[in-house]
């Protein structure tokens, strides 16, 4: 116990000497560096081994300055405030100024002491630091060519040839080291304000980082304003110094700077740098117009009189209308956690998790973030229309019984916000702060933005999927259940295939639409929460069902129902299981209902084509291509224009579906495809592709079928006029 004790004060015993040589300031050992710095340097010493100094010229009074807690001051001639700058000047020559040359006291005599100016010398600057001894500085003349000036340590020391602007310091006044600026603070460190004159008598004060007036009345304070307030009052410089003590101040228009009364009277401003209820009070008295249109002042503990710029005090006396903030609510809407809203009966609330906003009244949802944002910008940008009374009588305006409020919860604090009362003239609404007692009136529009549905604020992300893992899509319709699934996980769409209700290429256009719409299903509209009618949407006997299987996953998404198309584009849709009737886009409930497989019916080698026939009925239409262009082989005489041949080609080797009847071609006889009205052919050396055109849909599309592609297809006539009419290719002979 006793070896433990010991151990415990040795260890407490070092680290008090490590703090007191190495970490504070006043007694920390230099380093290497330091030293040999110190050594070249006038004083040796630097500017925060520094307490006081005082310049003594032989002309004029001496000028002392002292560090007090941080603070410069002088306290000879005058006890006041120091100007940093001038301050700052003379100890970066005491820090800085380096030795250009040495001669040692043993070499001086009284004819070289002559020589160096030091028997008549200019004066001499004492400094105080935290070291033990005093340094005296005396300072002499210049050297030849006035390129430094001698400086001799104390009275019996060596003589230093340092940089002549060393002893500027002696010529510096007590007018120019004396701080003219009348309200020192730092305006993000007030706490109160006070402003007093026969036109302005009103007060304020800083509460969690806001302005607020507390006199004549309680009330937002505007915060530019305020800031241009406190930055007009840190600007505040002296003109003159009148004098150190008149005999009376009332000829000046002031009261005595220590008399009682002093805040009770007169014109003045109060700064407050009292956060927290402490820091100091510094109370400005202003009197009297001066001789030269200037304002003579006095500060209050301060005998001092000086003269301001009738301008700049002119800028502190703002209007109480103009302190008077004109913003409706302050709102950071960064710095919320929870927000309501109501209207008459009806109450929305939303709350702030994880950087997301979630609806939590009238029911649990996630918001839509933009919705949220924008209702909080656009009550943080209202503006009051007019102030009607600080002190109301709320049954007066309707506000007795609000029709509806505003309120918002900044972090742990209070809530705070508006509350909406009766119609105002103008198309206004009267209105009043929660934390304030005035009522004002605002835009009709503020009010009526209360009014919305709490299903404007849902997100419309209605559900996301992870289609890197999907195993497969089904999508249910009238015209069966079809199947896609990709090659290997995260495939693209030109990757996947059909695999039910056959084993075939799909259509990447319209799969790639169907999985961007499964990955993030989004509404373009909210339609109804708890849905009373189902039918109403097409809803209760889906037109179509879509889902995604994911792999190794339990929880696999929803699928999408979708129903008739809706009133404003699109259709109506909504999560198996759900609650929400939504709207979806309309290109993603297209390609829910167009065709999977791929949609070209006709593939060969275009270019290699060397014999095309087009049969109609009894008719037959052959074309060869010799050297290059095209001849009539049937009918003999007819001919045929190259270029006609070639466009028709291009146009067979583009060719699309808009349906597959059938994926197989077992029962052609029910499409009129047993005996076509007309077929195309076209040979390669490799290949013979051909289309056959049977009935007609009742839709106006042709049934057709292809020795490429398995199944009954539908085509436009549009896109089977040559084939139908293979005529209009060749040219009759003439005559």
């Amino acid at each position: 116990m006793k070896r433990t004790i010991v151990l415990l004060l040795i260890t407490l015993a070092v680290a008090a000497w490590v703090y007191w040589m190495e970490v504070r300031e006043g007694t920390r050992l230099r380093d290497t560096d330091q030293r040999q710095q110190a050594a070249r340097t006038l004083t040796g010493v630097t500017s925060r081994e520094i307490s006081s100094f005082t310049l003594r010229p032989v002309d004029r009074e001496a000028i002392t300055a002292r560090n007090v807690e941080g603070d410069w001051v002088l306290t000879r001639p005058v006890s006041t405030r120091a100007e940093d700058a001038s301050v700052k000047r003379v100890l970066w020559d005491l820090e800085w100024t380096e030795k250009e040359r040495t001669i040692e006291a043993s070499a001086l005599t009284d004819e070289r002491l002559s020589d160096y100016g030091l028997l008549a010398p200019r004066g001499a600057i004492e400094v105080e630091t935290t070291l033990p001894d005093m340094i005296t500085l005396v300072v002499g003349g210049q050297a030849p060519g006035g390129q430094g000036v001698y400086v001799r340590e104390g009275d019996d020391g060596p003589v230093h040839l340092v940089a002549a602007n060393f002893a500027r310091n002696l010529d510096l006044t007590v007018e120019q080291m004396r701080s003219k600026t009348i309200v020192d603070l730092a305006p993000g460190q007030m706490g109160s304000i006070k402003i007093h004159s026969e036109d302005v008598k009103a007060a304020l004060a800083r509460r969690q980082g806001k302005w607020n007036l507390t006199e004549p009345f309680e009330d937002h304070a505007d915060p530019e304003v305020v800031n241009r307030f406190l930055n007009n009052a840190a600007q505040l410089k002296v003109s003159t110094f009148v004098s150190e003590a008149p005999e009376s101040y009332e000829e000046y228009g002031l009261v005595h700077p220590e008399s009682p009364h002093t805040v009770e009277e007169g014109t003045y401003i109060v700064i407050g740098e009292a956060l927290g209820g402490g820091g100091r009070e510094r109370i400005v008295h202003f009197g009297d117009v001066a001789p030269n249109g200037e304002i003579y002042a006095i500060v209050k503990g301060e005998s001092t009189l000086f003269t301001l710029p009738a301008g700049q005090v002119a800028q502190l006396f703002v209007r109480l209308s103009d302190l008077q903030a004109r913003r409706v609510v302050r709102v950071d809407p960064y710095a919320l956690t929870r927000v309501t809203m109501s209207h008459g009966l009806e109450q929305v609330e939303f709350a702030r998790r994880d950087f997301d906003w979630h609806v939590v009244k009238p029911f649990e949802a996630q918001a839509h973030n933009r919705a949220v944002a924008d209702l909080l910008n656009y009550f943080e940008s209202a503006r009051i229309l007019e102030h009607i009374t600080p002190e109301p009588v709320l049954d007066r305006y309707g506000l007795d019984v609000p029709r509806g409020s505003f309120s918002f919860v900044e972090g742990t604090a209070l809530p705070q916000g508006i509350i909406f009362g009766g119609e105002a003239p103008g198309g206004a609404v009267y209105a009043k702060r929660t934390d304030t007692p005035g009522v004002f009136t605002v835009s009709a529009s503020l009010f009526d933005r209360l009014s919305r549905r709490p299903l404007d604020y849902h997100t419309r992300d209605m559900q996301k999927v992870s289609m890197d893992r999907a195993r497969s899509v089904t999508i249910k319709r009238a015209d069966g259940e079809f199947v896609i699934a990709p090659l290997r996980p995260a495939a693209r769409p030109a990757d996947w295939r059909m695999r039910e209700p056959a084993t075939a290429p799909v259509n990447p256009r319209v799969v790639e639409r169907i999985i961007l719409g499964l990955a993030t299903t989004t509404a373009v509209d909210l339609v109804e929460k708890h849905p009373r009618d189902l039918a109403a949407y097409g809803l209760h006997e889906p037109e179509i069902k879509v889902s995604a299987n994911l792999s190794d996953t339990p929880d696999q998404p929803r699928a999408i129902l979708v129903g008739r198309p809706a009133e404003g584009g699109g259709r109506y849709a909504m999560l198996e299981g759900g609650d929400l009737v939504f709207t979806i886009a309309g290109e993603f409930a297209t390609a829910l209902r167009r065709e999977l497989k791929e949609p070209r019916v006709l593939d060969f080698a275009r270019t290699a084509a060397g014999r095309v026939e087009f049969v109609k009925g009894d008719i037959e239409y052959v074309a060869v291509k010799v050297d290059g262009r095209w001849m009539v082989e049937s009918p003999e005489g007819f001919g045929v224009a190259s270029a006609a041949i070639e466009d028709e080609l291009l146009h067979l080797s583009r060719l699309e579906t808009e349906k597959f009847e059938t994926y197989t071609t077992g029962r052609l006889a029910d499409y009129g495809l047993v005996r076509p009205q007309a077929v195309v052919r076209i040979e390669t050396p490799q290949e013979v592709a051909a289309i056959s055109v049977g009935d007609m849909h009742p839709r106006g599309l042709y049934y057709a079928t292809s020795t490429t592609v398995d199944g009954v297809f539908l085509l436009d006539p549009g896109d089977l006029i040559n084939i139908l009419e293979p005529g209009r290719l060749f040219e009759e002979p003439a005559g």
